[in-house]
């Protein structure tokens, strides 16, 4: 039997850790190539070993609730909505990086997250060879606004599974908001 989900509660607390999110990970190097230079002499003359190229990189963050942390899984969404076969953002994502965090528990602040490259080929081509070995998890999505309902697939993968680079954890945890009172 799916889950329910509320689809305006899902889309306010996205939008709830989306600003604040992306400005941390504004000031963090996503996607870097480094050339090294060791070889080229005009280049050694002027005393450069290497270029650092820093590119842009599209994201697009994913917030859970805390109840969800303990699985220690992420959810990759395969079919946003069932019914009509319409396909979830692991495959028309065109982000070069999922940001997935999720809320502490008072929903104060985020206590974990990982950067998923999402367009890596070792990611997608593990995935689909993979994808049924791990739980399906569907949950039905209600709107409150016309009370039409659907269902999303996702399949729940551990931290731990993901192949190596192509997912990175880091610490999601953002600058208070408001001075704590000292106590005496």
């Amino acid at each position: 039997m799916p889950k329910f989900n509320f689809f305006e509660d899902n889309l306010r607390n996205g939008k709830k850790w989306e600003l604040p999110l992306l400005e941390k990970i504004s000031r963090l190097r996503l996607k870097e190539k480094i050339t090294c230079l060791s070889n080229d002499r005009e280049f050694q003359r002027k005393g450069i070993d290497g270029i650092l190229y820093a590119e842009k990189a599209k994201i697009d963050p994913k917030a859970r609730k805390y109840s969800a942390h303990k699985w220690n899984d992420i959810l990759i969404e395969t079919l946003s909505v069932i019914e009509q076969n319409k396909l979830g953002w692991f495959y028309t994502s065109e982000s070069d990086i999922i940001v997935y965090v999720w809320e502490n528990q008072s929903r104060t602040n985020l206590i974990d997250g990982y950067f998923i490259f999402i367009q890596n080929t070792t990611l997608r081509v593990w995935f689909e060879k993979y994808k049924k070995q791990h739980p399906e998890k569907r949950r039905v999505a209600h709107s409150y606004r016309d009370g039409s309902s659907w269902t999303t697939e996702n399949y729940a993968v551990p931290f731990h599974e993901f192949p190596k680079g192509t997912i990175l954890q880091f610490n999601p945890k953002l600058p208070s908001q408001g001075k704590q009172t000292k106590l005496p």
